[in-house]
């Protein structure tokens, strides 16, 4: 394949495509007008590289683009369409990125380890966030999720250790494995009406998570869903939930409190040891007079 050189990097010989940036290049790259893709792995491990300004002519960013630059910031424009998987990850330097408003899916690993990745605009029209998509973006505070979502992918989020509260769109229909998991600082978090399934150790370690919503159309709570958030002391379960799995919640030391709805004698009954800590002891059930009628409560006491 033919290659043009333009300020050190090389291109197709149209100049459409962005082939790529040799790794001893430092400072920032500007982009001609006229580039529509940037290839695979065009700046990966480029170290020296600290921004790079994308013309409002590309419209495809491949795989591993910029996997492992030392870029500070990014703006995607609304040109691009479609980004490739770990387009960003491992992006150490990276402090923000805005995406393009024409997205409709963040890929898998695409700011994996991105430690100190503070604010990213997700846009509406975003439908998918894949797998890993901001695993171990540890500087996150604050995540707005579109309206237009419809799923997040397992591990998405997981171990965001400064994110403190992000509200799940209405349009999202269950939460999948570890999505939140080791969220340490997450205290806030919206549920909303039409989450049907919470998978295993979707919010696994959210130690500071201290209070949870769960949707009246939630049928399924699949096992350590909430492990080890230690501050969480209280679940209230809609009586449409039809499986538990084993350890859903339980606390290090103190009093864990399931209450679920329905009248006594109820499925409830046939669910209990299946609620029951790995520490669990002394399990009963009992009526809560200062809760609404029908609601129950089942006493957890670990040591």
């Amino acid at each position: 394949m033919e290659q043009k050189n333009i300020n050190g990097i090389l291109y197709s010989s149209d100049a459409k495509t962005l082939l790529f940036c040799p790794k001893e290049h430092i400072g920032i790259v500007r982009m001609p007008f006229g580039v529509q893709s940037i290839a695979a792995g065009a700046f990966q491990g480029c170290k020296g590289v600290t921004d790079v300004i994308i013309p409002d002519s590309v419209v495809r960013i491949g795989s591993n683009a910029f996997a492992g630059s030392s870029i500070k910031d990014i703006v995607i424009p609304n040109s691009v369409t479609e980004i490739g998987h770990s387009a960003f990850s491992d992006c150490t330097c990276l402090v923000s990125a805005v995406l393009s408003q024409n997205l409709t899916q963040i890929r898998e690993n695409l700011f994996f380890e991105c430690v100190n990745l503070k604010s990213v605009y997700i846009p509406e029209g975003v439908e998918y966030i894949e797998s890993f998509a901001f695993t171990r973006c540890e500087s996150l505070l604050w995540v707005a999720l579109p309206s237009t979502l419809k799923a997040i992918g397992s591990y998405a989020f997981k171990n965001c250790k400064s994110l403190e509260g992000v509200a799940i769109p209405k349009g999202v229909v269950f939460i999948d494995t570890h999505t939140f998991d080791g969220c340490i600082k997450l205290q806030d978090v919206t549920i909303p009406e039409g989450v049907w399934r919470i998978e295993s150790y979707a919010f696994n370690g959210c130690e500071l998570l201290s209070n949870v919503s769960l949707p009246s159309t939630l049928t399924s709570l699949a096992v350590g869903a909430f492990c080890d958030c230690k501050n969480l002391a209280t679940i209230f379960i809609p009586k449409g939930v039809e499986k538990i799995g084993n350890e859903i919640a339980h606390r290090e030391n103190g009093e864990f409190v399931f209450y679920c709805e329905g009248e006594e004698g109820e499925k409830w009954s046939g669910f209990w040891s299946r609620l029951t800590s790995s520490k669990g002891r002394g399990v009963m059930a009992t009526v809560n007079q200062n809760v609404p009628r029908w609601w129950y409560e089942k006493f957890i006491q670990t040591t």
